[in-house]
């Protein structure tokens, strides 16, 4: 059974609630954590070498500052590139995938159902290619807005911001997509705005704070390992974000809460 602040209601409410989308997240999150954990980190632990490459020539040229022949020496000397590029590449891949099962478990989890991390793959799987052609097709507009004049690549990037959930749940196409996730942001896009700063602004702190922490070890394994922590808990909870806005904008706009959008999945 949902719980009682996730269940559904007969009709909009028309009231987008950044605070109840939030603790919505972590309500999720805390029905499934290793599973959700397990999902993201499988793909960000593909980075790893790429990461500690990167560590390696930062923690180098750091410790050679002031000598630039030095430093380029020791930047060239990290080595690695063309495999960690390989398995980086592999990474990304697995991503796709991974977002495309973060998004769509969320939903399982917000309407009361037990993990299900076949079902969730398989989601993720099947979605794959439309959450590609989705992603850029996003990232080409808002990107073009914001070369321009930056507010309307802002504006782009809220009216977009449900697009992706759109593509997993509702089986999307790409462009069709954008248009939903158009229809649903209207009329929420300042909460939305408020809600994606606050989120932008503690995650850098908490970037800030544990990166930062890392590098006084000097140890290139020790960063790498804490981007490892960085990348796996940012794509979790950026995929749980990305649930619990688009299941609450459609109970805002249309009141269908998520025990009508899981069925899709049966």
């Amino acid at each position: 059974m949902a719980d009682t602040a996730l269940s559904l209601t007969s009709s909009g409410t028309d009231s987008f609630q950044v605070g109840a989308t939030i603790n919505q997240m972590f309500t999720a999150f805390s029905k499934a954590p290793l599973q959700l954990l397990l999902i993201a980190g499988v793909p960000a632990l593909l980075h790893l070498p790429a990461y500690l490459k990167q560590m390696s020539i930062m923690t180098a040229v750091f410790r050679h500052s002031g000598d630039p022949q030095a430093m380029a020496m020791a930047a060239q000397s990290a080595g690695g590139g063309f495999l960690a590029s390989l398995v980086s590449f592999a990474g990304s891949i697995l991503s796709i995938i991974a977002i495309g099962a973060l998004i769509s478990g969320s939903f399982q989890l917000m309407s009361g159902e037990k993990p299900q991390l076949s079902s969730w793959m398989r989601s993720g799987l099947s979605r794959f290619w439309a959450i590609i052609g989705a992603s850029i097709l996003v990232s080409l507009g808002a990107g073009l807005g914001m070369a321009l004049l930056i507010v309307p690549g802002v504006i782009l990037a809220l009216m977009w911001s449900a697009a992706i959930p759109s593509c997993v749940i509702e089986r999307q196409g790409p462009i069709k997509c954008l248009g939903r996730s158009a229809s649903l942001t209207k009329g929420h896009r300042w909460a939305l705005l408020g809600l994606f700063v606050l989120v932008v602004i503690v995650a850098l702190i908490l970037y800030g704070v544990v990166f930062g922490l890392l590098f006084l070890t000097h140890s290139p394994t020790a960063m790498a390992i804490g981007l490892l922590f960085v990348a796996t808990v940012g794509m979790t909870f950026g995929s749980l974000l990305q649930a619990s806005v688009f299941r609450n904008l459609r109970l805002a706009k249309e009141g269908i809460g998520t025990e009508e959008v899981v069925a899709v999945f049966e």
